[in-house]
């Protein structure tokens, strides 16, 4: 008896080991449902998938198998899929013609994984959304490759879908049905990889915003093996904001030095909060205004702490409900910046009035000013900081600002600087009435004594990408397989077999094959523990993992005549000895 279940144990892991072997590349995680896929139009080309080089030599996509340049190249596609169909050209291709995708990355180096993105943002402007972009939302190490796709095969959010890669037009041939029109993917046969996924399960929940990744364990081809994306996971990540660039772009045309205060040439600097600088009419887009303000008070100012209101007087006798001036510190004898941070987000900002990163404080105020449309005025207007809730309420009932602790009343005429349109207005003198008009100068050509900082930034018409999805592309770790309590044999079932092997030897100290113990006093040794072991886990299985990709595996004919081979010698013998 014990031969006999030894010859099936065999056979059965023999039968197991040759359908489990890896191909060389495996597909880790999908990002097939990414944030705002029901309202934006450039929700597609968001998705994106990761793949992982298990094996000891790289992969290059780019094989030279004697096709013209343009052919030469790796295909994406699905099951069912007519694009790109088998007339197509590659899409994923080296091109090097394509802009900001010039000089693409293809190498997926041994033991590496990389990121297959959609470089197609629409509009016929391939730009648009190039590696560094993917790179920026994503947080990629610059040492994992990002490939470029052009026209990236939509991957369903609903029901089932499928994604492959092939390595030469040869071998996506091989895998289509060409009895269709243009030719359907049939197979991932002869593809480097392959998976047919679904969005319930056994695979994860489908859930908008979220990847879903391959925990390492089992084939990849299984749903069981895969997890939804989570920010507890061990080097996940969140994709921020990316947009389109517009027609509209403002470069150097505006003059200004936020941040840089003159000095008080011509006596003492009055005592607390300053406004020393504004730019009221910014060039193009509005809501690109600011002002700069001078603490003088002889103390640090916390708005988070002491929470103030930035107000003008545009809107009547309307007031905030709550402070807008919420955050942000100022130390003595510092300036900051107040910008609009209802349409401008600090990191805006900072690119485009301080490129040098020379540490200008900017402070965010939302909602920018108490008006209809949230802006300065442009011919004239007055603007007012309170640190006081009842005197702030009490000014604006009355449409004043006498209990505000600083105050400007600005006009585009006049005694005042002229409104060019390009250019902010600052302070010429820190002892200088900020209500004279002659006590301010339009910032051009270095006139306020410092380096003069020009406004250079592009603007977004449209949204590409939120931002907010959670994933971790270019980063694969695999979860520690379980560990199958009781499996004495190895063969992923706890059942009469694993009990044989306990029994046969139980009280040894060599030979540990039934020892389920790794520490306490029975470590070491095969007991009634081990046991107890088996039976309160009898029954449980274990993944086993199968064949996937096109992993080099003996033919189902060669596999089946080499077990009854085996099972002829091994049977033979065993008649021989008894």
């Amino acid at each position: 008896m014990m031969k006999s279940h030894w010859l099936g144990a065999l056979l059965a892991a023999l039968a197991v080991c040759c359908g489990s072997a890896h191909a060389q590349l495996q597909i880790t995680e999908i990002m097939y449902n990414p944030t705002g896929s029901g309202d934006s139009s450039y929700s597609g080309e968001w998705e994106w998938f990761e793949v992982r080089n298990s094996g000891a030599t790289d992969i290059n996509l780019i094989v030279e198998d004697g096709l013209p340049a343009e052919e030469d190249g790796a295909w994406l596609d699905g099951i069912g899929d007519v694009d790109p169909g088998a007339g197509s050209s590659p899409n994923v291709t080296a091109d090097t013609s394509a802009g900001a995708n010039a000089v693409r990355e293809t190498v997926i180096p041994a033991g590496s994984v990389a990121v297959f993105y959609n470089s197609w943002a629409g509009s016929g402007n391939l730009s648009t959304h190039n590696p560094q972009l993917f790179r920026d939302a994503w947080n990629i190490s610059s040492s994992v490759p990002v490939i470029a796709v052009d026209f990236h095969p939509f991957l369903s959010n609903s029901g089932n879908d499928s994604i492959g890669v092939w390595q030469s037009r040869e071998a996506y041939l091989q895998d289509l049905d060409t009895s269709a029109d243009e030719g359907t993917v049939a197979s991932f046969d002869h593809a480097l990889a392959g998976v047919e996924y679904g969005t319930a399960n056994p695979w994860p929940s489908n859930t908008e915003g979220y990847s879903i990744s391959w925990t390492g364990n089992g084939s990849y081809t299984d749903g069981a093996n895969w997890r939804l994306s989570s920010l507890e996971q061990t080097g996940v990540t969140t994709s921020s904001a990316v947009g389109i660039p517009g027609s509209v772009a403002l470069n150097g045309e505006e003059g200004g030095s936020p941040g840089a205060v003159p000095s008080a040439a011509s006596g003492a600097v009055p005592t607390g909060l300053l406004i020393t600088e504004i730019m009221y009419n910014a060039v193009v887009e509005d809501d690109w205004e600011w002002v700069e303000i001078y603490n003088n008070t002889g103390s640090t100012i916390d708005f988070s702490a002491t929470p103030h209101w930035f107000d003008d007087d545009d809107n009547g006798t309307d007031a905030f409900e709550e402070a807008n001036l919420t955050s942000g510190v100022i130390g003595n004898q510092e300036a900051a910046v107040l910008y609009n941070a209802d349409d401008i987000t600090l990191e805006q900002i900072q690119a485009a009035w301080d490129p040098g990163n020379t540490g200008i404080n900017f402070i965010g105020v939302s909602p920018f000013v108490n008006t209809t449309s949230g802006l300065l005025g442009n011919s004239g207007d007055v603007i007012s900081i309170w640190d006081d809730e009842a005197l702030y309420l009490a000014d604006r009932a009355a449409d004043v600002a006498t209990n505000a602790i600083a105050s400007v009343a600005y006009e585009s005429d006049g005694d005042w600087p002229s409104d060019s349109g390009t250019s902010s207005i600052f302070l010429t003198d820190l002892s200088l009435d900020p209500n004279l008009g002659t006590s301010w100068s339009e910032a051009t050509s270095f006139e306020d004594g410092d380096p003069n900082l020009t406004f250079s930034v592009v603007l977004y018409d449209d949204v590409f990408h939120a931002g907010g999805d959670v994933g971790s592309p270019g980063f694969f770790e695999a979860e520690e397989p379980t560990v199958l309590e009781g499996d004495f044999n190895g063969d992923g079932t706890v059942d009469l077999g694993d009990y044989t092997v306990w029994r046969d030897n139980l009280g040894s100290s060599n030979d540990l094959s039934g020892n389920g113990d790794e520490t306490g006093a029975s470590a070491g040794l095969v007991d009634a523990a081990d046991y107890e072991l088996w039976k309160s886990n009898f029954g449980a299985t274990a993944p086993v993992e199968s064949l996937s990709g096109s992993a080099n595996v003996p033919e189902p004919a060669s596999v089946v005549g080499l077990m009854f081979g085996l099972a002829a010698l091994l049977g033979g013998r065993a008649v021989r000895r008894s």
